[in-house]
């Protein structure tokens, strides 16, 4: 694991940048590139003749020599194809958010009016990385894998046309932009699996505790504990499966 120094004045400056492009700033959501991944993208790769970049059949959003970034807003589900294709002689560094401070901003859909915004309860934490590491898991142990996590404050602007008095059950996302990054983690899964484990846990646990650790249900919930085991970070406490009992192992098992 290794802290990176925020670079907190480029940021502001490209930032800025984008926000005025005219091209970009007629409408929230109205072009395929989202701004959070544009943004990040273009403070993780400065130069542009090294960002949307063909090789072997796919399009980095960055390429300089041997390495390779990746930019993931959203699930790691899409990133199978490009780890089988690059590691094996590539570095490759997957950039992921963890929106640590949201502040939700609604638009009407018929005026464009905006609301003052509100911040959001909901936070990412490193769980939110971990869950998404059940995708990649055939890849967790090469040397040329990076994961870098970063932390942030951004908007989130959502329409108003959803459901109930105030349309905002089920309500459109359109976009989120960062307003500041507050810090930026590498980890190496190879050797740092362990280090995202979720606080909290006695040395044996359920499903339940993990859910009650991370806030997490269903798919999210199903990928920690997969993607743990399959590290080897915990194992089966081998007390039967009513519930069934995991222990902390912390050892990181070979992949295939």
């Amino acid at each position: 694991m290794k802290n990176i120094q925020v670079d907190a004045a480029a940021f502001s400056d490209l930032r800025r940048s984008v926000l005025s492009d005219p091209h970009l700033r007629d409408g929230i959501g109205t072009y395929k590139e989202k701004k959070l991944h544009l943004i990040l993208k273009e403070y993780f790769v400065r130069s542009a003749e090294n960002r949307e970049v063909p090789f072997r059949g796919f399009v980095c959003d960055g390429k300089e020599g041997d390495v390779i970034t990746e930019v993931m807003t959203g699930s790691l589900s899409g990133m199978g194809e490009k780890l089988k294709a690059f590691l094996p002689d590539h570095r490759v560094n997957i950039i992921f958010p963890l929106i640590a401070e949201k502040t939700l901003v609604w638009i009407d859909p018929e005026t464009g009016d905006s609301t003052k915004g509100r911040i959001s309860p909901r936070r990412d934490g490193i769980s939110r990385l971990l869950s998404e590491t059940v995708y990649i898991l055939d890849w967790l142990s090469s040397p040329n894998l990076t994961l870098t996590a970063v932390s942030l404050r951004a908007e989130e602007f959502r329409l108003l046309n959803g459901r109930g008095k105030e349309k905002k059950i089920g309500a459109e996302k359109l976009d989120r932009v960062p307003s500041e990054i507050l810090s930026v983690t590498e980890y190496y899964p190879r050797e740092d699996m362990a280090l995202l484990l979720p606080e909290g846990l006695p040395d044996r646990f359920t499903r339940n505790d993990v859910a009650g650790a991370t806030g997490f249900s269903g798919r999210r919930l199903s990928g920690v504990v997969k993607a743990l085991v399959a590290t080897g970070v915990i194992s089966d406490a081998g007390l039967g499966n009513r519930p069934r009992y995991y222990e902390i192992t912390y050892g990181v098992k070979t992949q295939k």
